[in-house]
Order: C-alpha cells, then structure tokens, then sequence
C-alpha cells in the first residue's frame, strides 16, 4: 500500500496551496480564481509563475464562483449572497442579497448573470450595470448548474430533472428533462448538453430538441465536476482522486490521471487543466495533450 501511495504521488504534479476545501474556479483578469468553502476566501492564483498573489476574504462558505462583467462573482453557502470583487482592487464591492444559497452561475450572452437559488428553486438573473436582481424564474426542486444551448438558459436540479428558460420571456419552455438522478453539473456542446450526478457517478447527453437523455456514461465514483477543455469532455471523480475524459462522439471513458484527494472543480487555463483537490487544499496541474 505505501508503494502504491507513492507512485500515485509521483503521478501528480506539485500543486498550489489555498484555503480550505477548494470548490469552485474561474478564469478571468489573467488569473484564475478560486473560491475556498472551508476557509471563507478567494484565492487569486498567478498560474504562470505558481503561486497566491491574493487571498481574499469573502462570506463564510463561498463556493460557487464565475466571472463576468469584468468582476469576479461569488455565491456563498450560508450567507445566501452574492459578492462581487474587483480584480483591480482584490476587494468585495458589492453583494446583492437573494433566497437562498447559490447552486450555481451562467454568464449569458446578453451579458447578464443568472444565478441558481438552490433550496428556493429559481434561476435569477442579476444586471452587473446596477448590481440588482431583475428577474426571477421558479424551475422547482434544487435548482444548481446552469447553461446556455440553443438559445435557452437550461437549469440542472438536484430534484432529477433539467429545465429549459426562454431568457427573453423569463419563463419556463416546454417540457422538461427527466434524467432520473440529481443533476449537479451542465456543459453545453455541439451534441447537444452534458449533465452529471454526483451520487449515480452518471454523465449523460441531453439532446435540446427532443428533451431526452440520448447516452449514459457511468464513472465508478462519484462526479464533482465537469467542463470542455481542447475539445474534450473532462469529469473530477472525487470518491476515487482521478479526472476522467470521455469521448464526445460515443460517450466512452478515453483515459483517467490521478489528480490527489477529492478533485472537486476543474478550469482550463492555456494548455493546462487545473483541479481543485479538498483533500490537499491544493489545485493541481494536468497538462492536456
């Protein structure tokens, strides 16, 4: 066992440390961000020379985080708010009060920013030009991951559906999709949405047009993360400490790297896919071939 241990060390590059239980990561004003649940804070991270150059304190829990309009969002899991940071001063300059606690971003292409309140089920869109809430749409359930596709705003719930938001209307559109498991995680592609289930350890295709689930993927853990990195589909299997890419053509598992301890979060930056790891408080460098 202690070989094994070491050889799997030797797998991971040396990451960077943050704060406490890293969970969620953007990318924007030349650095990547990361928001620290365990230790109330934002670290801006220089991923060219390695290293914090700013630790920020925000909330109590963030986790949830993005970047739009020039600023770094944050949502929190107790404070249900939403801080708001400039890059140029590393300061909170805004927060804007809403339900519950934030499930997740979307940064639309109007240029506003939707954010899912989790427990209260509503996706609500927020105007950075004021820093105010300007529309409320009740999707049920848990309302988490959001994405854009095909000119909907798609909200993932926990409750084992995905709804579809006509973002000019602000109302719900047609039918919804039942994947059967929570839904925790949304990229949209060009085949259509990829959603994942934390619990089930599924990823599955959404076909727009049909609102039906057209391939299932099983990981043999649990999935805490998804995103498009090169072109290539990229899933964090935190029970098992792996990043997993799957084939967008056929859903099949293509090849797993070792990442250390309950990966979390994943964000391209250049050609390097950056992993949040709980288990070290570190993010983790995976070069993409």
């Amino acid at each position: 066992m202690r070989l094994l241990a070491a050889l799997l060390a030797a797998l991971v590059q040396p990451g960077i440390h943050v704060g406490a239980q890293p969970t969620g990561l953007a990318v924007g004003a030349g650095s990547l961000w990361c928001a620290n649940s365990g230790s109330g804070t934002v670290s801006r991270v220089d991923v060219v020379h390695r290293r914090v150059v700013k630790t920020i304190r925000v909330g109590v829990q963030p986790a949830a985080i993005a970047f739009a309009a020039r600023s770094v969002w944050v949502g929190d899991f107790t404070q249900n708010s939403v801080f708001r940071i400039d890059p140029a001063t590393n300061r909170v300059v805004g927060t804007i009060p809403i339900d519950t606690m934030v499930g997740g971003f979307h940064v639309a292409a109007d240029g506003s920013l939707w954010v899912s309140e989790y427990n209260a089920g509503v996706a609500v869109r927020v105007d950075p030009a004021t820093n105010t809430v300007t529309d409320r749409v009740r999707v049920g359930g848990q309302a988490n991951a959001l994405a854009e596709l095909a000119g909907l705003l798609w909200v993932a719930n926990t409750a084992g559906y995905v709804s579809a938001i006509d973002a000019a209307t602000g109302r719900v559109v047609g039918a919804t999709v039942d994947v059967g498991h929570g839904v925790d995680g949304l990229v949209a592609t060009r085949e259509g949405l990829w959603a994942t289930t934390y619990d089930r350890g599924l990823v599955v295709l959404i076909d727009p047009k049909s609102r039906k689930v057209v391939r299932r993927t099983r990981i043999n853990g649990h999935i805490a993360g998804i995103t498009l990195a090169n072109g290539a589909l990229w899933v964090t299997d935190f029970s098992h400490g792996r990043i997993t890419r799957i084939d967008r053509r056929t859903g099949a598992i293509r090849e797993s790297r070792v990442t250390g301890a309950r990966p979390t979060a994943l964000a391209r930056v250049g050609s390097t896919l950056w992993v949040a790891t709980q288990g070290s408080g570190t993010l983790v460098p995976i070069p993409l071939r």
